[in-house]
């Protein structure tokens, strides 16, 4: 078996930092002797955005009813309008969750010896807008998120910078995904 690196995102709404825990633990079950070959990681992007929407609903929660149901609709819809919303900003929590996927690759990167490998990302709900989000501002000229000032974030050899623009992204038996015409 090849190295591979795993990355999971989370969906929409009050999301535990464990969320993954489950499929980590059925897969590295699984793959037994060959997850040694395997770098885990989890994208959670949630701590991001949860402090300020815990406050702003316990200043709602008196004035509403049905506190299931908007709970559910408030936290939900707020993650994904509070990432787009602060897509220009240099800190804001867009580029912030993109820099949550890049610790995760760099890690994955570094766990197995520095050398390009496979990557699965494996992102539910939100986490895929997130994720595709990351994907196109890491493989388009013009960037925007974190990739619009790259080496201000981070300072990478060529090759660990492909990694991180998902270079070797497995998608769908596609060995590579490579949307943009520059090296």
């Amino acid at each position: 078996m090849s190295k591979v690196a795993i990355i999971t995102i989370h969906g929409m709404g009050k999301t535990p930092p464990n969320y993954a825990d489950e499929l980590k633990n059925k897969l590295q079950a699984a793959l037994a002797a060959e997850w040694s070959q395997i770098s885990f990681q989890s994208v959670y992007y949630q701590k991001l955005l949860q402090s300020n929407q815990s406050r702003v609903f316990e200043e709602m929660k008196p004035h509403i009813s049905g506190k299931e149901l908007r709970e559910y609709l408030f936290y939900g819809f707020s993650d994904a309008a509070s990432l787009e919303s602060s897509r220009g900003e240099a800190n804001g929590a867009y580029v912030q969750a993109q820099m949550q996927i890049i610790e995760a690759l760099r890690t994955a990167y570094a766990e197995l010896g520095g050398q390009p490998a496979r990557v699965v990302m494996i992102a539910q709900s939100l986490g895929g807008q997130v994720l595709s989000n990351y994907i196109w501002d890491a493989q388009h000229p013009g960037r925007s998120g974190v990739w619009r000032n790259f080496a201000h974030y981070l300072q990478v050899d060529r090759q660990e910078q492909g990694f991180l623009e998902l270079r070797s992204l497995y998608l769908d038996g596609v060995e590579s995904l490579h949307l943009s015409s520059g090296g």
